[in-house]
């Protein structure tokens, strides 16, 4: 049998055990057994029971590069049969069909796009416990293979499970797993940044300069408060600055992140000290280990988004995978009187948003506020954050109630001061509309749900978007939904945000993604809000580029 053509070769589905394996320069064919298919239309023997078909594919493999996996280990190494092989190639190759799949019986892998200079080649051997389907659990990322295991032992090539049977192992040219391309480790699993660092696309990402921009970006005009009820920290937190992260890597990319607003720069210059010189891939992206907590939420995004952009995955995939591919939000303001308020939901319904944020306080005229909202659209849903103000339940029961009777309510949050959870529990046995509790620490949230205090969270603006998914699945456990709160942030922090919400399945109520209503949200293109959904950049890490222009123009002494 000579050299065949590729595509011939490739095509090949014998049922006949291979006799010699034999390379011919790139290319290699498979010589079989004279007797068996010296005389064209023959009819083919039937397969033995309990023997796997053959399947030759060709790719430009070099001979050292192809080894035949037997698990008995009873056949050499030349002469072993050759079960269904897969190559990493410079072509994306299939290994096993659906059912062979679905049986359990064989594991199955897909390679993408493998450059030939890091060629490897899985091979998932026969797996003789089909009522053990969690086994086999492996990925492809990037340039290198990269395999979540399941079980401690199957990361040792040729390992035996505990009744006996041959597991999943790996087949590479040297058979060692070194731990460059071998990240993660199977107790390393649980870890939020385990698909990161378990792609193996880079053994090193070096952060050589840290850089931080003061800036000050203006609200647009006539979002925060009407001017009778005078100044106070919802009027004075525009002028207050946010910094601007820049981390530079030795491969040239570069992650940025926003930090809150109104800290100090000196905490925030060293833990910019401390991340010089570190390798993102030594680092637990979702505990830095920062020296001062300032600011720690601007360093965390930067890091996922220059690790992201290193894989080629959006930050999402680093925080678990993506729940929804866009995410509800909301039009905001601040206290306004029921003239104002009329204006701000106009805009609402000119930009297709369901609902509104409304801010209120002990004596604002709440629910004439709200019947305002109503006059304008019965369908825009209002959402109103007292910020704990009320001290008793006697005193917010009227406001509440007559908030009930509108019928436009979404959410009523923190209605009274939020120690007082047993006030909470009362509230909810008297109104209809739901209450939610703002709380980022998964302690506290644990104590709100023994006590039956709301059915919803606010849980951020929380201190790192890992924090944040954990809140989220936590609130979930107990069957409650989710919303990201915010400080009205600009764009990198809103697109950290967005991530954060898309990889958590039960933040379903509309979040505040305001970045929209500063005069510059300092990213070249906006977050796209279509219909009041905010949709969620699949590009690499964050998805958005800092519009360095906008920096120049807005920066702070």
């Amino acid at each position: 049998m000579g050299a065949l053509p590729r595509r011939r070769l490739a095509n090949l589905r014998n049922r006949y055990p291979a006799h010699r394996i034999s390379f011919h320069g790139h290319r290699w064919h498979a010589q079989y057994r004279r007797d068996l298919i010296s005389r064209p239309g023959r009819r083919r023997p039937a397969r033995r029971e309990g023997h796997p078909p053959i399947v030759v594919r060709s790719q430009r493999v070099p001979a050292h590069r192809l080894q035949y996996p037997d698990p008995s280990g009873t056949v050499p190494l030349r002469k072993r049969r050759a079960g269904r092989a897969d190559f990493a190639g410079s072509a994306c190759v299939r290994s096993l069909s659906r059912q062979e799949l679905a049986d359990h019986e064989t594991g199955g892998t897909r390679a993408r796009a493998v450059p030939r200079g890091s060629l490897q080649r899985l091979q998932h051997a026969a797996i003789r416990a089909p009522q053990r389907p969690e086994l086999c659990d492996s990925r492809f990322a990037g340039a290198r293979r990269a395999a979540r295991w399941r079980d401690p032992q199957l990361a040792q090539p040729h390992a035996h499970l505990p009744d006996g049977t041959q597991g999943v192992f790996l087949m590479q040219t040297n058979r060692s797993m070194p731990r460059r391309r071998f990240l993660q480790a199977p107790c390393l699993a649980g870890l939020a940044a385990l698909p990161a660092t378990a792609a193996g696309r880079a053994e090193r990402l070096q952060i050589t300069k840290v850089e931080l921009f003061k800036v000050v970006v203006p609200m647009q005009e006539d979002i925060i408060s009407s001017l009778e009820f005078g100044p106070d920290a919802l009027t004075e937190f525009p002028g207050l600055p946010k910094f601007i992260v820049k981390l530079h890597t030795d491969s040239g990319i570069v992650g940025i992140g926003e930090t809150p607003r109104d800290l100090k720069e000196e905490p925030l210059r060293r833990n910019a000290a401390f991340l010089r010189g570190k390798n993102l891939f030594d680092l637990n992206v979702t505990q830095l280990g920062l020296p001062s907590s300032a600011g720690y939420a601007g360093f965390e995004m930067a890091a996922y988004d220059a690790v992201g952009k290193a894989f080629g995955w959006p930050v999402y995939k680093l925080l678990g995978g993506l729940a929804q591919p866009r995410v509800l939000v909301n039009y905001w303001c601040g206290r306004k009187n029921p003239t104002d308020i009329r204006r701000v939901a106009q805009r609402a319904v000119k930009g297709k948003f369901q609902g509104v944020k409304i801010k209120g306080r002990p004596g604002d005229p709440v629910v004439k506020a709200v019947e305002a909202i109503a006059s304008v659209d019965p369908r825009l849903k209002v959402t109103v954050d007292f910020n704990g103000y009320h001290e008793t339940v006697s005193e917010f029961l009227p406001i509440g109630k007559g908030l009930d009777a509108i019928g436009n309510m979404l959410v009523m949050e923190d209605p009274i001061n939020k120690s007082d959870l047993t006030g909470y529990r009362e509230l909810r046995k008297q109104l209809k509309t739901p209450l939610a509790l703002h709380l980022g620490s998964p302690k506290a949230m644990i104590q709100a749900i023994r006590t039956d205090a709301c059915s919803i969270f606010n849980t951020g603006p929380s201190p790192s978007m890992a924090s944040f998914v954990n809140n989220c699945y936590l609130a979930g456990a107990a069957g409650m939904p989710v919303w990201h709160g915010s400080g009205h942030e600009l764009g990198i922090m809103d697109t950290a945000m967005l991530h954060s919400c898309a990889a958590s399945p039960n933040c379903t109520l509309p979040s505040d993604i305001l970045s929209h209503q500063r005069v510059d949200d300092l990213i070249v293109e906006p977050i796209e809000i279509r219909d009041s959904y905010a949709h969620v950049s699949t590009r690499p890490g964050l998805g958005v580029e800092l519009d360095e222009d906008a920096v120049r123009r807005y920066r702070a002494t």
